[in-house]
């Protein structure tokens, strides 16, 4: 067979392809991410690898600074690129066809496109790597030095390797064929990604298609002017490539291998993907896992009997996260916390909040544990945190006003109050409950309220909105 026809030329660009990204992605992952977290003290329990994209579930110790966390985030294109440039310097070596067009499609993957992902993946919107890095050390300048540096890269490595391909391949110097070999080879990826993933990967694909035009035309253009650039390009006519059958039945072996790994192992897209679990996460790495919580407060008094200090309160926090999971892998993870949580995070916040909500300190955490459900626009979570803490009796006569036998207990959306607070974020359910002995005088009356129960001695306000939510809520009772 001959490689210069466009017959087996482009059949083995397709398959090569798949090939090479598949591994670019799994050395990106894998090798990467994965064992620079291991290395750095951390756990690497879950990877999804396609030809298209991947990811890797990394836990570093939560005392781990923010070097620690780049040099995670950095570690999967840093692989790339050594790999990738061993594959450049070594290309010279390597005599067969078929050989040398595997190690330009490698180069293109663990060069260029790393390159093109260092660049547009710093971008906040991105969710890449480098977005991570920048945001580690909020430093916008890092943002423009990894976009400019990657793009220029990029463009200098797709032109070098345009000109292997062209040494390689290309029957002649006329412009037709010559755009013709290079489109093939440089826009395959494109279909290949939307196929995958659809519209929207990163990087974004017109910036893409711009990088590409914009090397390819510079190198055309230096290649027209300085002949001496491409000595290397054979003169018409230009005799078969042959390459061996047992090359492409390799090449075809690898590739069913790849397609077969990639739909069984893990999962046709990032949307299905139910990729692998190789152990179960840390127990600390609940915290990263924990999107958006449902965090209820409920407020306990009770009659004590002592006139001197005639109410005992506590406050029972139930947290819930609410994560938003995105494949099937993500509900795997997410599940293996179900029986399990995190508790010195949910007591730290507990106490924080309340220490927010009542403007006192001195709060003491007397439980915790697994239990019932937390509420959250209109559904209840189960498997809540439940965190209750109390104050000592000295500290909670300063929260109480008292007047004659009534007394009146007010506290503060900890997200909302002081203004402007935390944009968005809101106690989700406030619940008062007062014991036998107490009489429900007033309250607070807000959106999301509802009618007393005073058979079992409750009131609720359940928030739906951030504006709806109100920033602060009182109750008044009476000491029958």
């Amino acid at each position: 067979m001959n490689l210069r026809d466009w017959r087996v030329f482009v059949p083995l660009i397709m398959a090569g392809y798949i090939v090479t990204r598949f591994l670019g992605v799994a050395l990106h992952e894998i090798v990467g991410h994965g064992l620079a977290a291991s290395l750095l003290g951390g756990s690497f329990y879950g990877v999804y690898v396609s030809p298209s994209a991947g990811f890797s579930y990394v836990f570093l110790p939560l005392n781990s600074g923010p070097w620690a966390d780049a040099a995670v985030n950095l570690a999967g294109i840093g692989v790339e690129l050594i790999v990738g440039l061993l594959i450049f310097l070594l290309y010279r070596r390597i005599q067969d066809g078929l050989e040398q067009l595997i190690a330009l499609l490698f180069m293109e993957v663990l060069l260029f496109q790393a390159f093109l992902y260092m660049a547009f993946g710093a971008f906040p919107e991105s969710g890449g790597d480098t977005s991570q890095v920048v945001q580690d050390f909020n430093s916008p300048a890092l943002e423009a030095v990894f976009a400019v540096t990657g793009v220029a890269l990029a463009a200098v490595t797709a032109y070098l390797i345009t000109r292997r391909l062209l040494t390689l391949l290309a029957p002649t110097i006329d412009l037709r064929k010559w755009i013709l070999i290079v489109a093939v080879f440089w826009l395959f990826p494109i279909p290949v990604d939307m196929a995958i993933e659809g519209v929207g990967p990163v990087p974004p694909w017109p910036a893409f298609v711009v990088a590409i035009a914009v090397a390819v035309a510079a190198g055309y253009i230096i290649g027209r002017r300085y002949r001496g650039y491409v000595t290397e390009l054979p003169p018409t006519p230009v005799p078969p490539l042959g390459i061996a059958k047992r090359d492409t039945l390799a090449l075809g072996i690898a590739f069913v291998m790849v397609f077969a790994t990639w739909l069984a192992a893990f999962g046709p897209n990032t949307g299905s993907a139910h990729g692998v679990m190789l152990r179960e996460p840390p127990i600390e790495a609940e915290v990263q896992r924990l999107g958006v919580e449902a965090i209820n407060m409920h407020v306990h008094l009770l009659r004590t009997g002592n006139p001197a200090s005639p109410i005992n309160m506590s406050v029972e926090f139930r947290f819930r996260g609410i994560p938003d999971l995105q494949s099937p892998l993500d509900e795997q993870i997410w599940h293996t916390f179900d029986n399990r949580a995190y508790f010195p995070y949910y007591e730290a916040e507990a106490v924080a909040l309340a220490e927010d909500a009542f403007n006192v300190t001195g709060w003491t955490v007397d439980s915790e544990g697994i239990d019932g459900t937390a509420w959250s626009q209109g559904h209840d979570y189960s498997l809540a945190r439940n965190v209750t803490i109390s104050l000592n009796s000295s500290v909670l006569q300063s929260i109480l006003h008292v007047s004659g036998g009534n007394v009146t207990l007010g506290l503060h959306d900890p997200f909302k109050y002081p203004p402007p607070g935390i944009p968005d974020s809101y106690v989700d359910e406030v619940t008062f409950g007062w014991g036998a002995g107490l009489v429900l005088v007033n309250y607070s009356a807000h959106g999301g309220s509802t009618v007393a129960d005073t058979i079992t001695g409750e009131l609720r306000w359940q928030n739906i909105s951030y504006d709806a939510a109100p920033d602060t809520y009182f109750i008044t009772i009476h000491l029958s």
